[in-house]
């Protein structure tokens, strides 16, 4: 389409693009490459019981960490010129902001499914605690109320009601 354009100067800037999205696609390409044969590599090195034979640590996520910082390293000749303020058309979605190393994935994914598992166990705990509170209340007031039904048929019979009234009473209660 950028070959078909009309106007020599959109032509020209079509043309600029389409050569900046092939350079960041093999950047991005070449980057995603490495950084699969470092993770394999940690991976495998861990499998192997911690034998290291790439030099890079035996954990995935320190593995990874250096790749993303060598990533950045050599990306950012490519990135300032991303990034450079000389021509609106020059920024793309994909360029990796200079933030430092990306977050584990699956270390996050770890960290909120332990955080949440312990707020749920704490829940569960309280639910308990609270089951068994009432569970005691209510023990505790029917004891008071066999009491309290006790006492009134004393009460009643030392008034001298008859045992059908009181029979009565207690069939309605």
């Amino acid at each position: 389409m950028a070959k078909k354009e009309m106007k020599d100067e959109k032509r020209e800037k079509a043309l600029l693009r389409v050569q900046r999205f092939k350079e960041e696609h093999r950047e991005l390409k070449s980057r995603f490459e490495q950084q699969k044969r470092q993770t394999e590599d940690a991976a495998r090195s861990e499998l192997l019981g911690g034998k290291n034979t790439s030099g890079n640590s035996t954990s995935i996520g320190t593995a990874s960490g250096s790749g993303f910082a060598h990533r950045s390293a050599a990306g950012s000749s490519a990135r300032q010129r991303a990034n450079a303020p000389s021509s609106p058309l020059i920024e793309s979605p994909f360029s990796l902001p200079n933030t430092g190393p990306p977050p584990n994935a699956r270390e996050d994914f770890g960290l909120r499914e332990h955080t949440f598992l312990q707020e749920t166990e704490a829940s569960l705990d309280q639910y308990i605690a609270q089951g068994r509170a009432v569970l005691g209340d209510l023990v505790e007031q029917g004891t008071t109320l066999r009491g309290t039904k006790k006492r009134l048929l004393k009460a009643g019979e030392t008034l001298g009601l008859s045992r059908e009234v009181i029979a009565w009473v207690d069939r309605r209660g």
